[in-house]
């Protein structure tokens, strides 16, 4: 809904990147404000060009991309957001951060189930002196957990997988 703006999605897997894509047309065919608003859309590469002059960019990176994040270096964004931040190597990661200079008001979202490696996303999280803001939600937070689900994935998984995927 902004005018001129780019937005970059960033995960470490290509199938992330298009699931995210395909999730954000669903919100667009859905949307009786912005329905009609898509002037092109791409899946390989993802992209989505809006009739406003905004954009949203995919990418995939990491040691899973062939290129790492060399595709992602020089790109100029609004908002950049990184899926399984966690998985990406530092070297990745700071390529993506050099983007945050490109305007003053560039935001950063970054998700992940936490791995509990000592990694620059633990570092965002845990040194308050660097302005990030932590949000944690587990699974039972969700509105489609219930009694059911949390008995079957105990069930399925010992302790320490369900803390890690469920809890964490």
């Amino acid at each position: 809904t902004n005018r001129n703006n780019t937005v970059l999605v960033i995960a470490p897997y290509e199938r992330q990147v298009t699931r995210f894509f395909d999730e954000i047309n669903k919100f667009i065919s859905r949307g009786i404000t912005i329905g009609g608003s898509l002037a092109r859309y791409t899946k390989t590469p993802s992209r989505m060009d809006f009739n406003n002059g905004s954009r949203i960019l995919g990418f995939s990176a990491g040691a899973t991309s062939a290129s790492g994040s060399d595709k992602i270096r020089g790109q100029d964004a609004h908002l950049i957001i990184i899926d399984e931040i966690d998985t990406l190597e530092d070297k990745d990661i700071d390529a993506v951060m050099a983007i945050l200079a490109s305007h003053k008001e560039c935001k950063l979202v970054a998700a992940t189930t936490p791995r509990g490696w000592r990694r620059r996303f633990y570092t965002y999280c845990t040194d308050k002196n660097l302005g990030f803001k932590e949000f944690w939600f587990i699974s039972a937070e969700s509105p489609e957990w219930d009694d059911k689900a949390e008995e079957f994935f105990k069930g399925t998984t010992d302790e320490t997988t369900y803390t890690h995927e469920y809890l964490s």
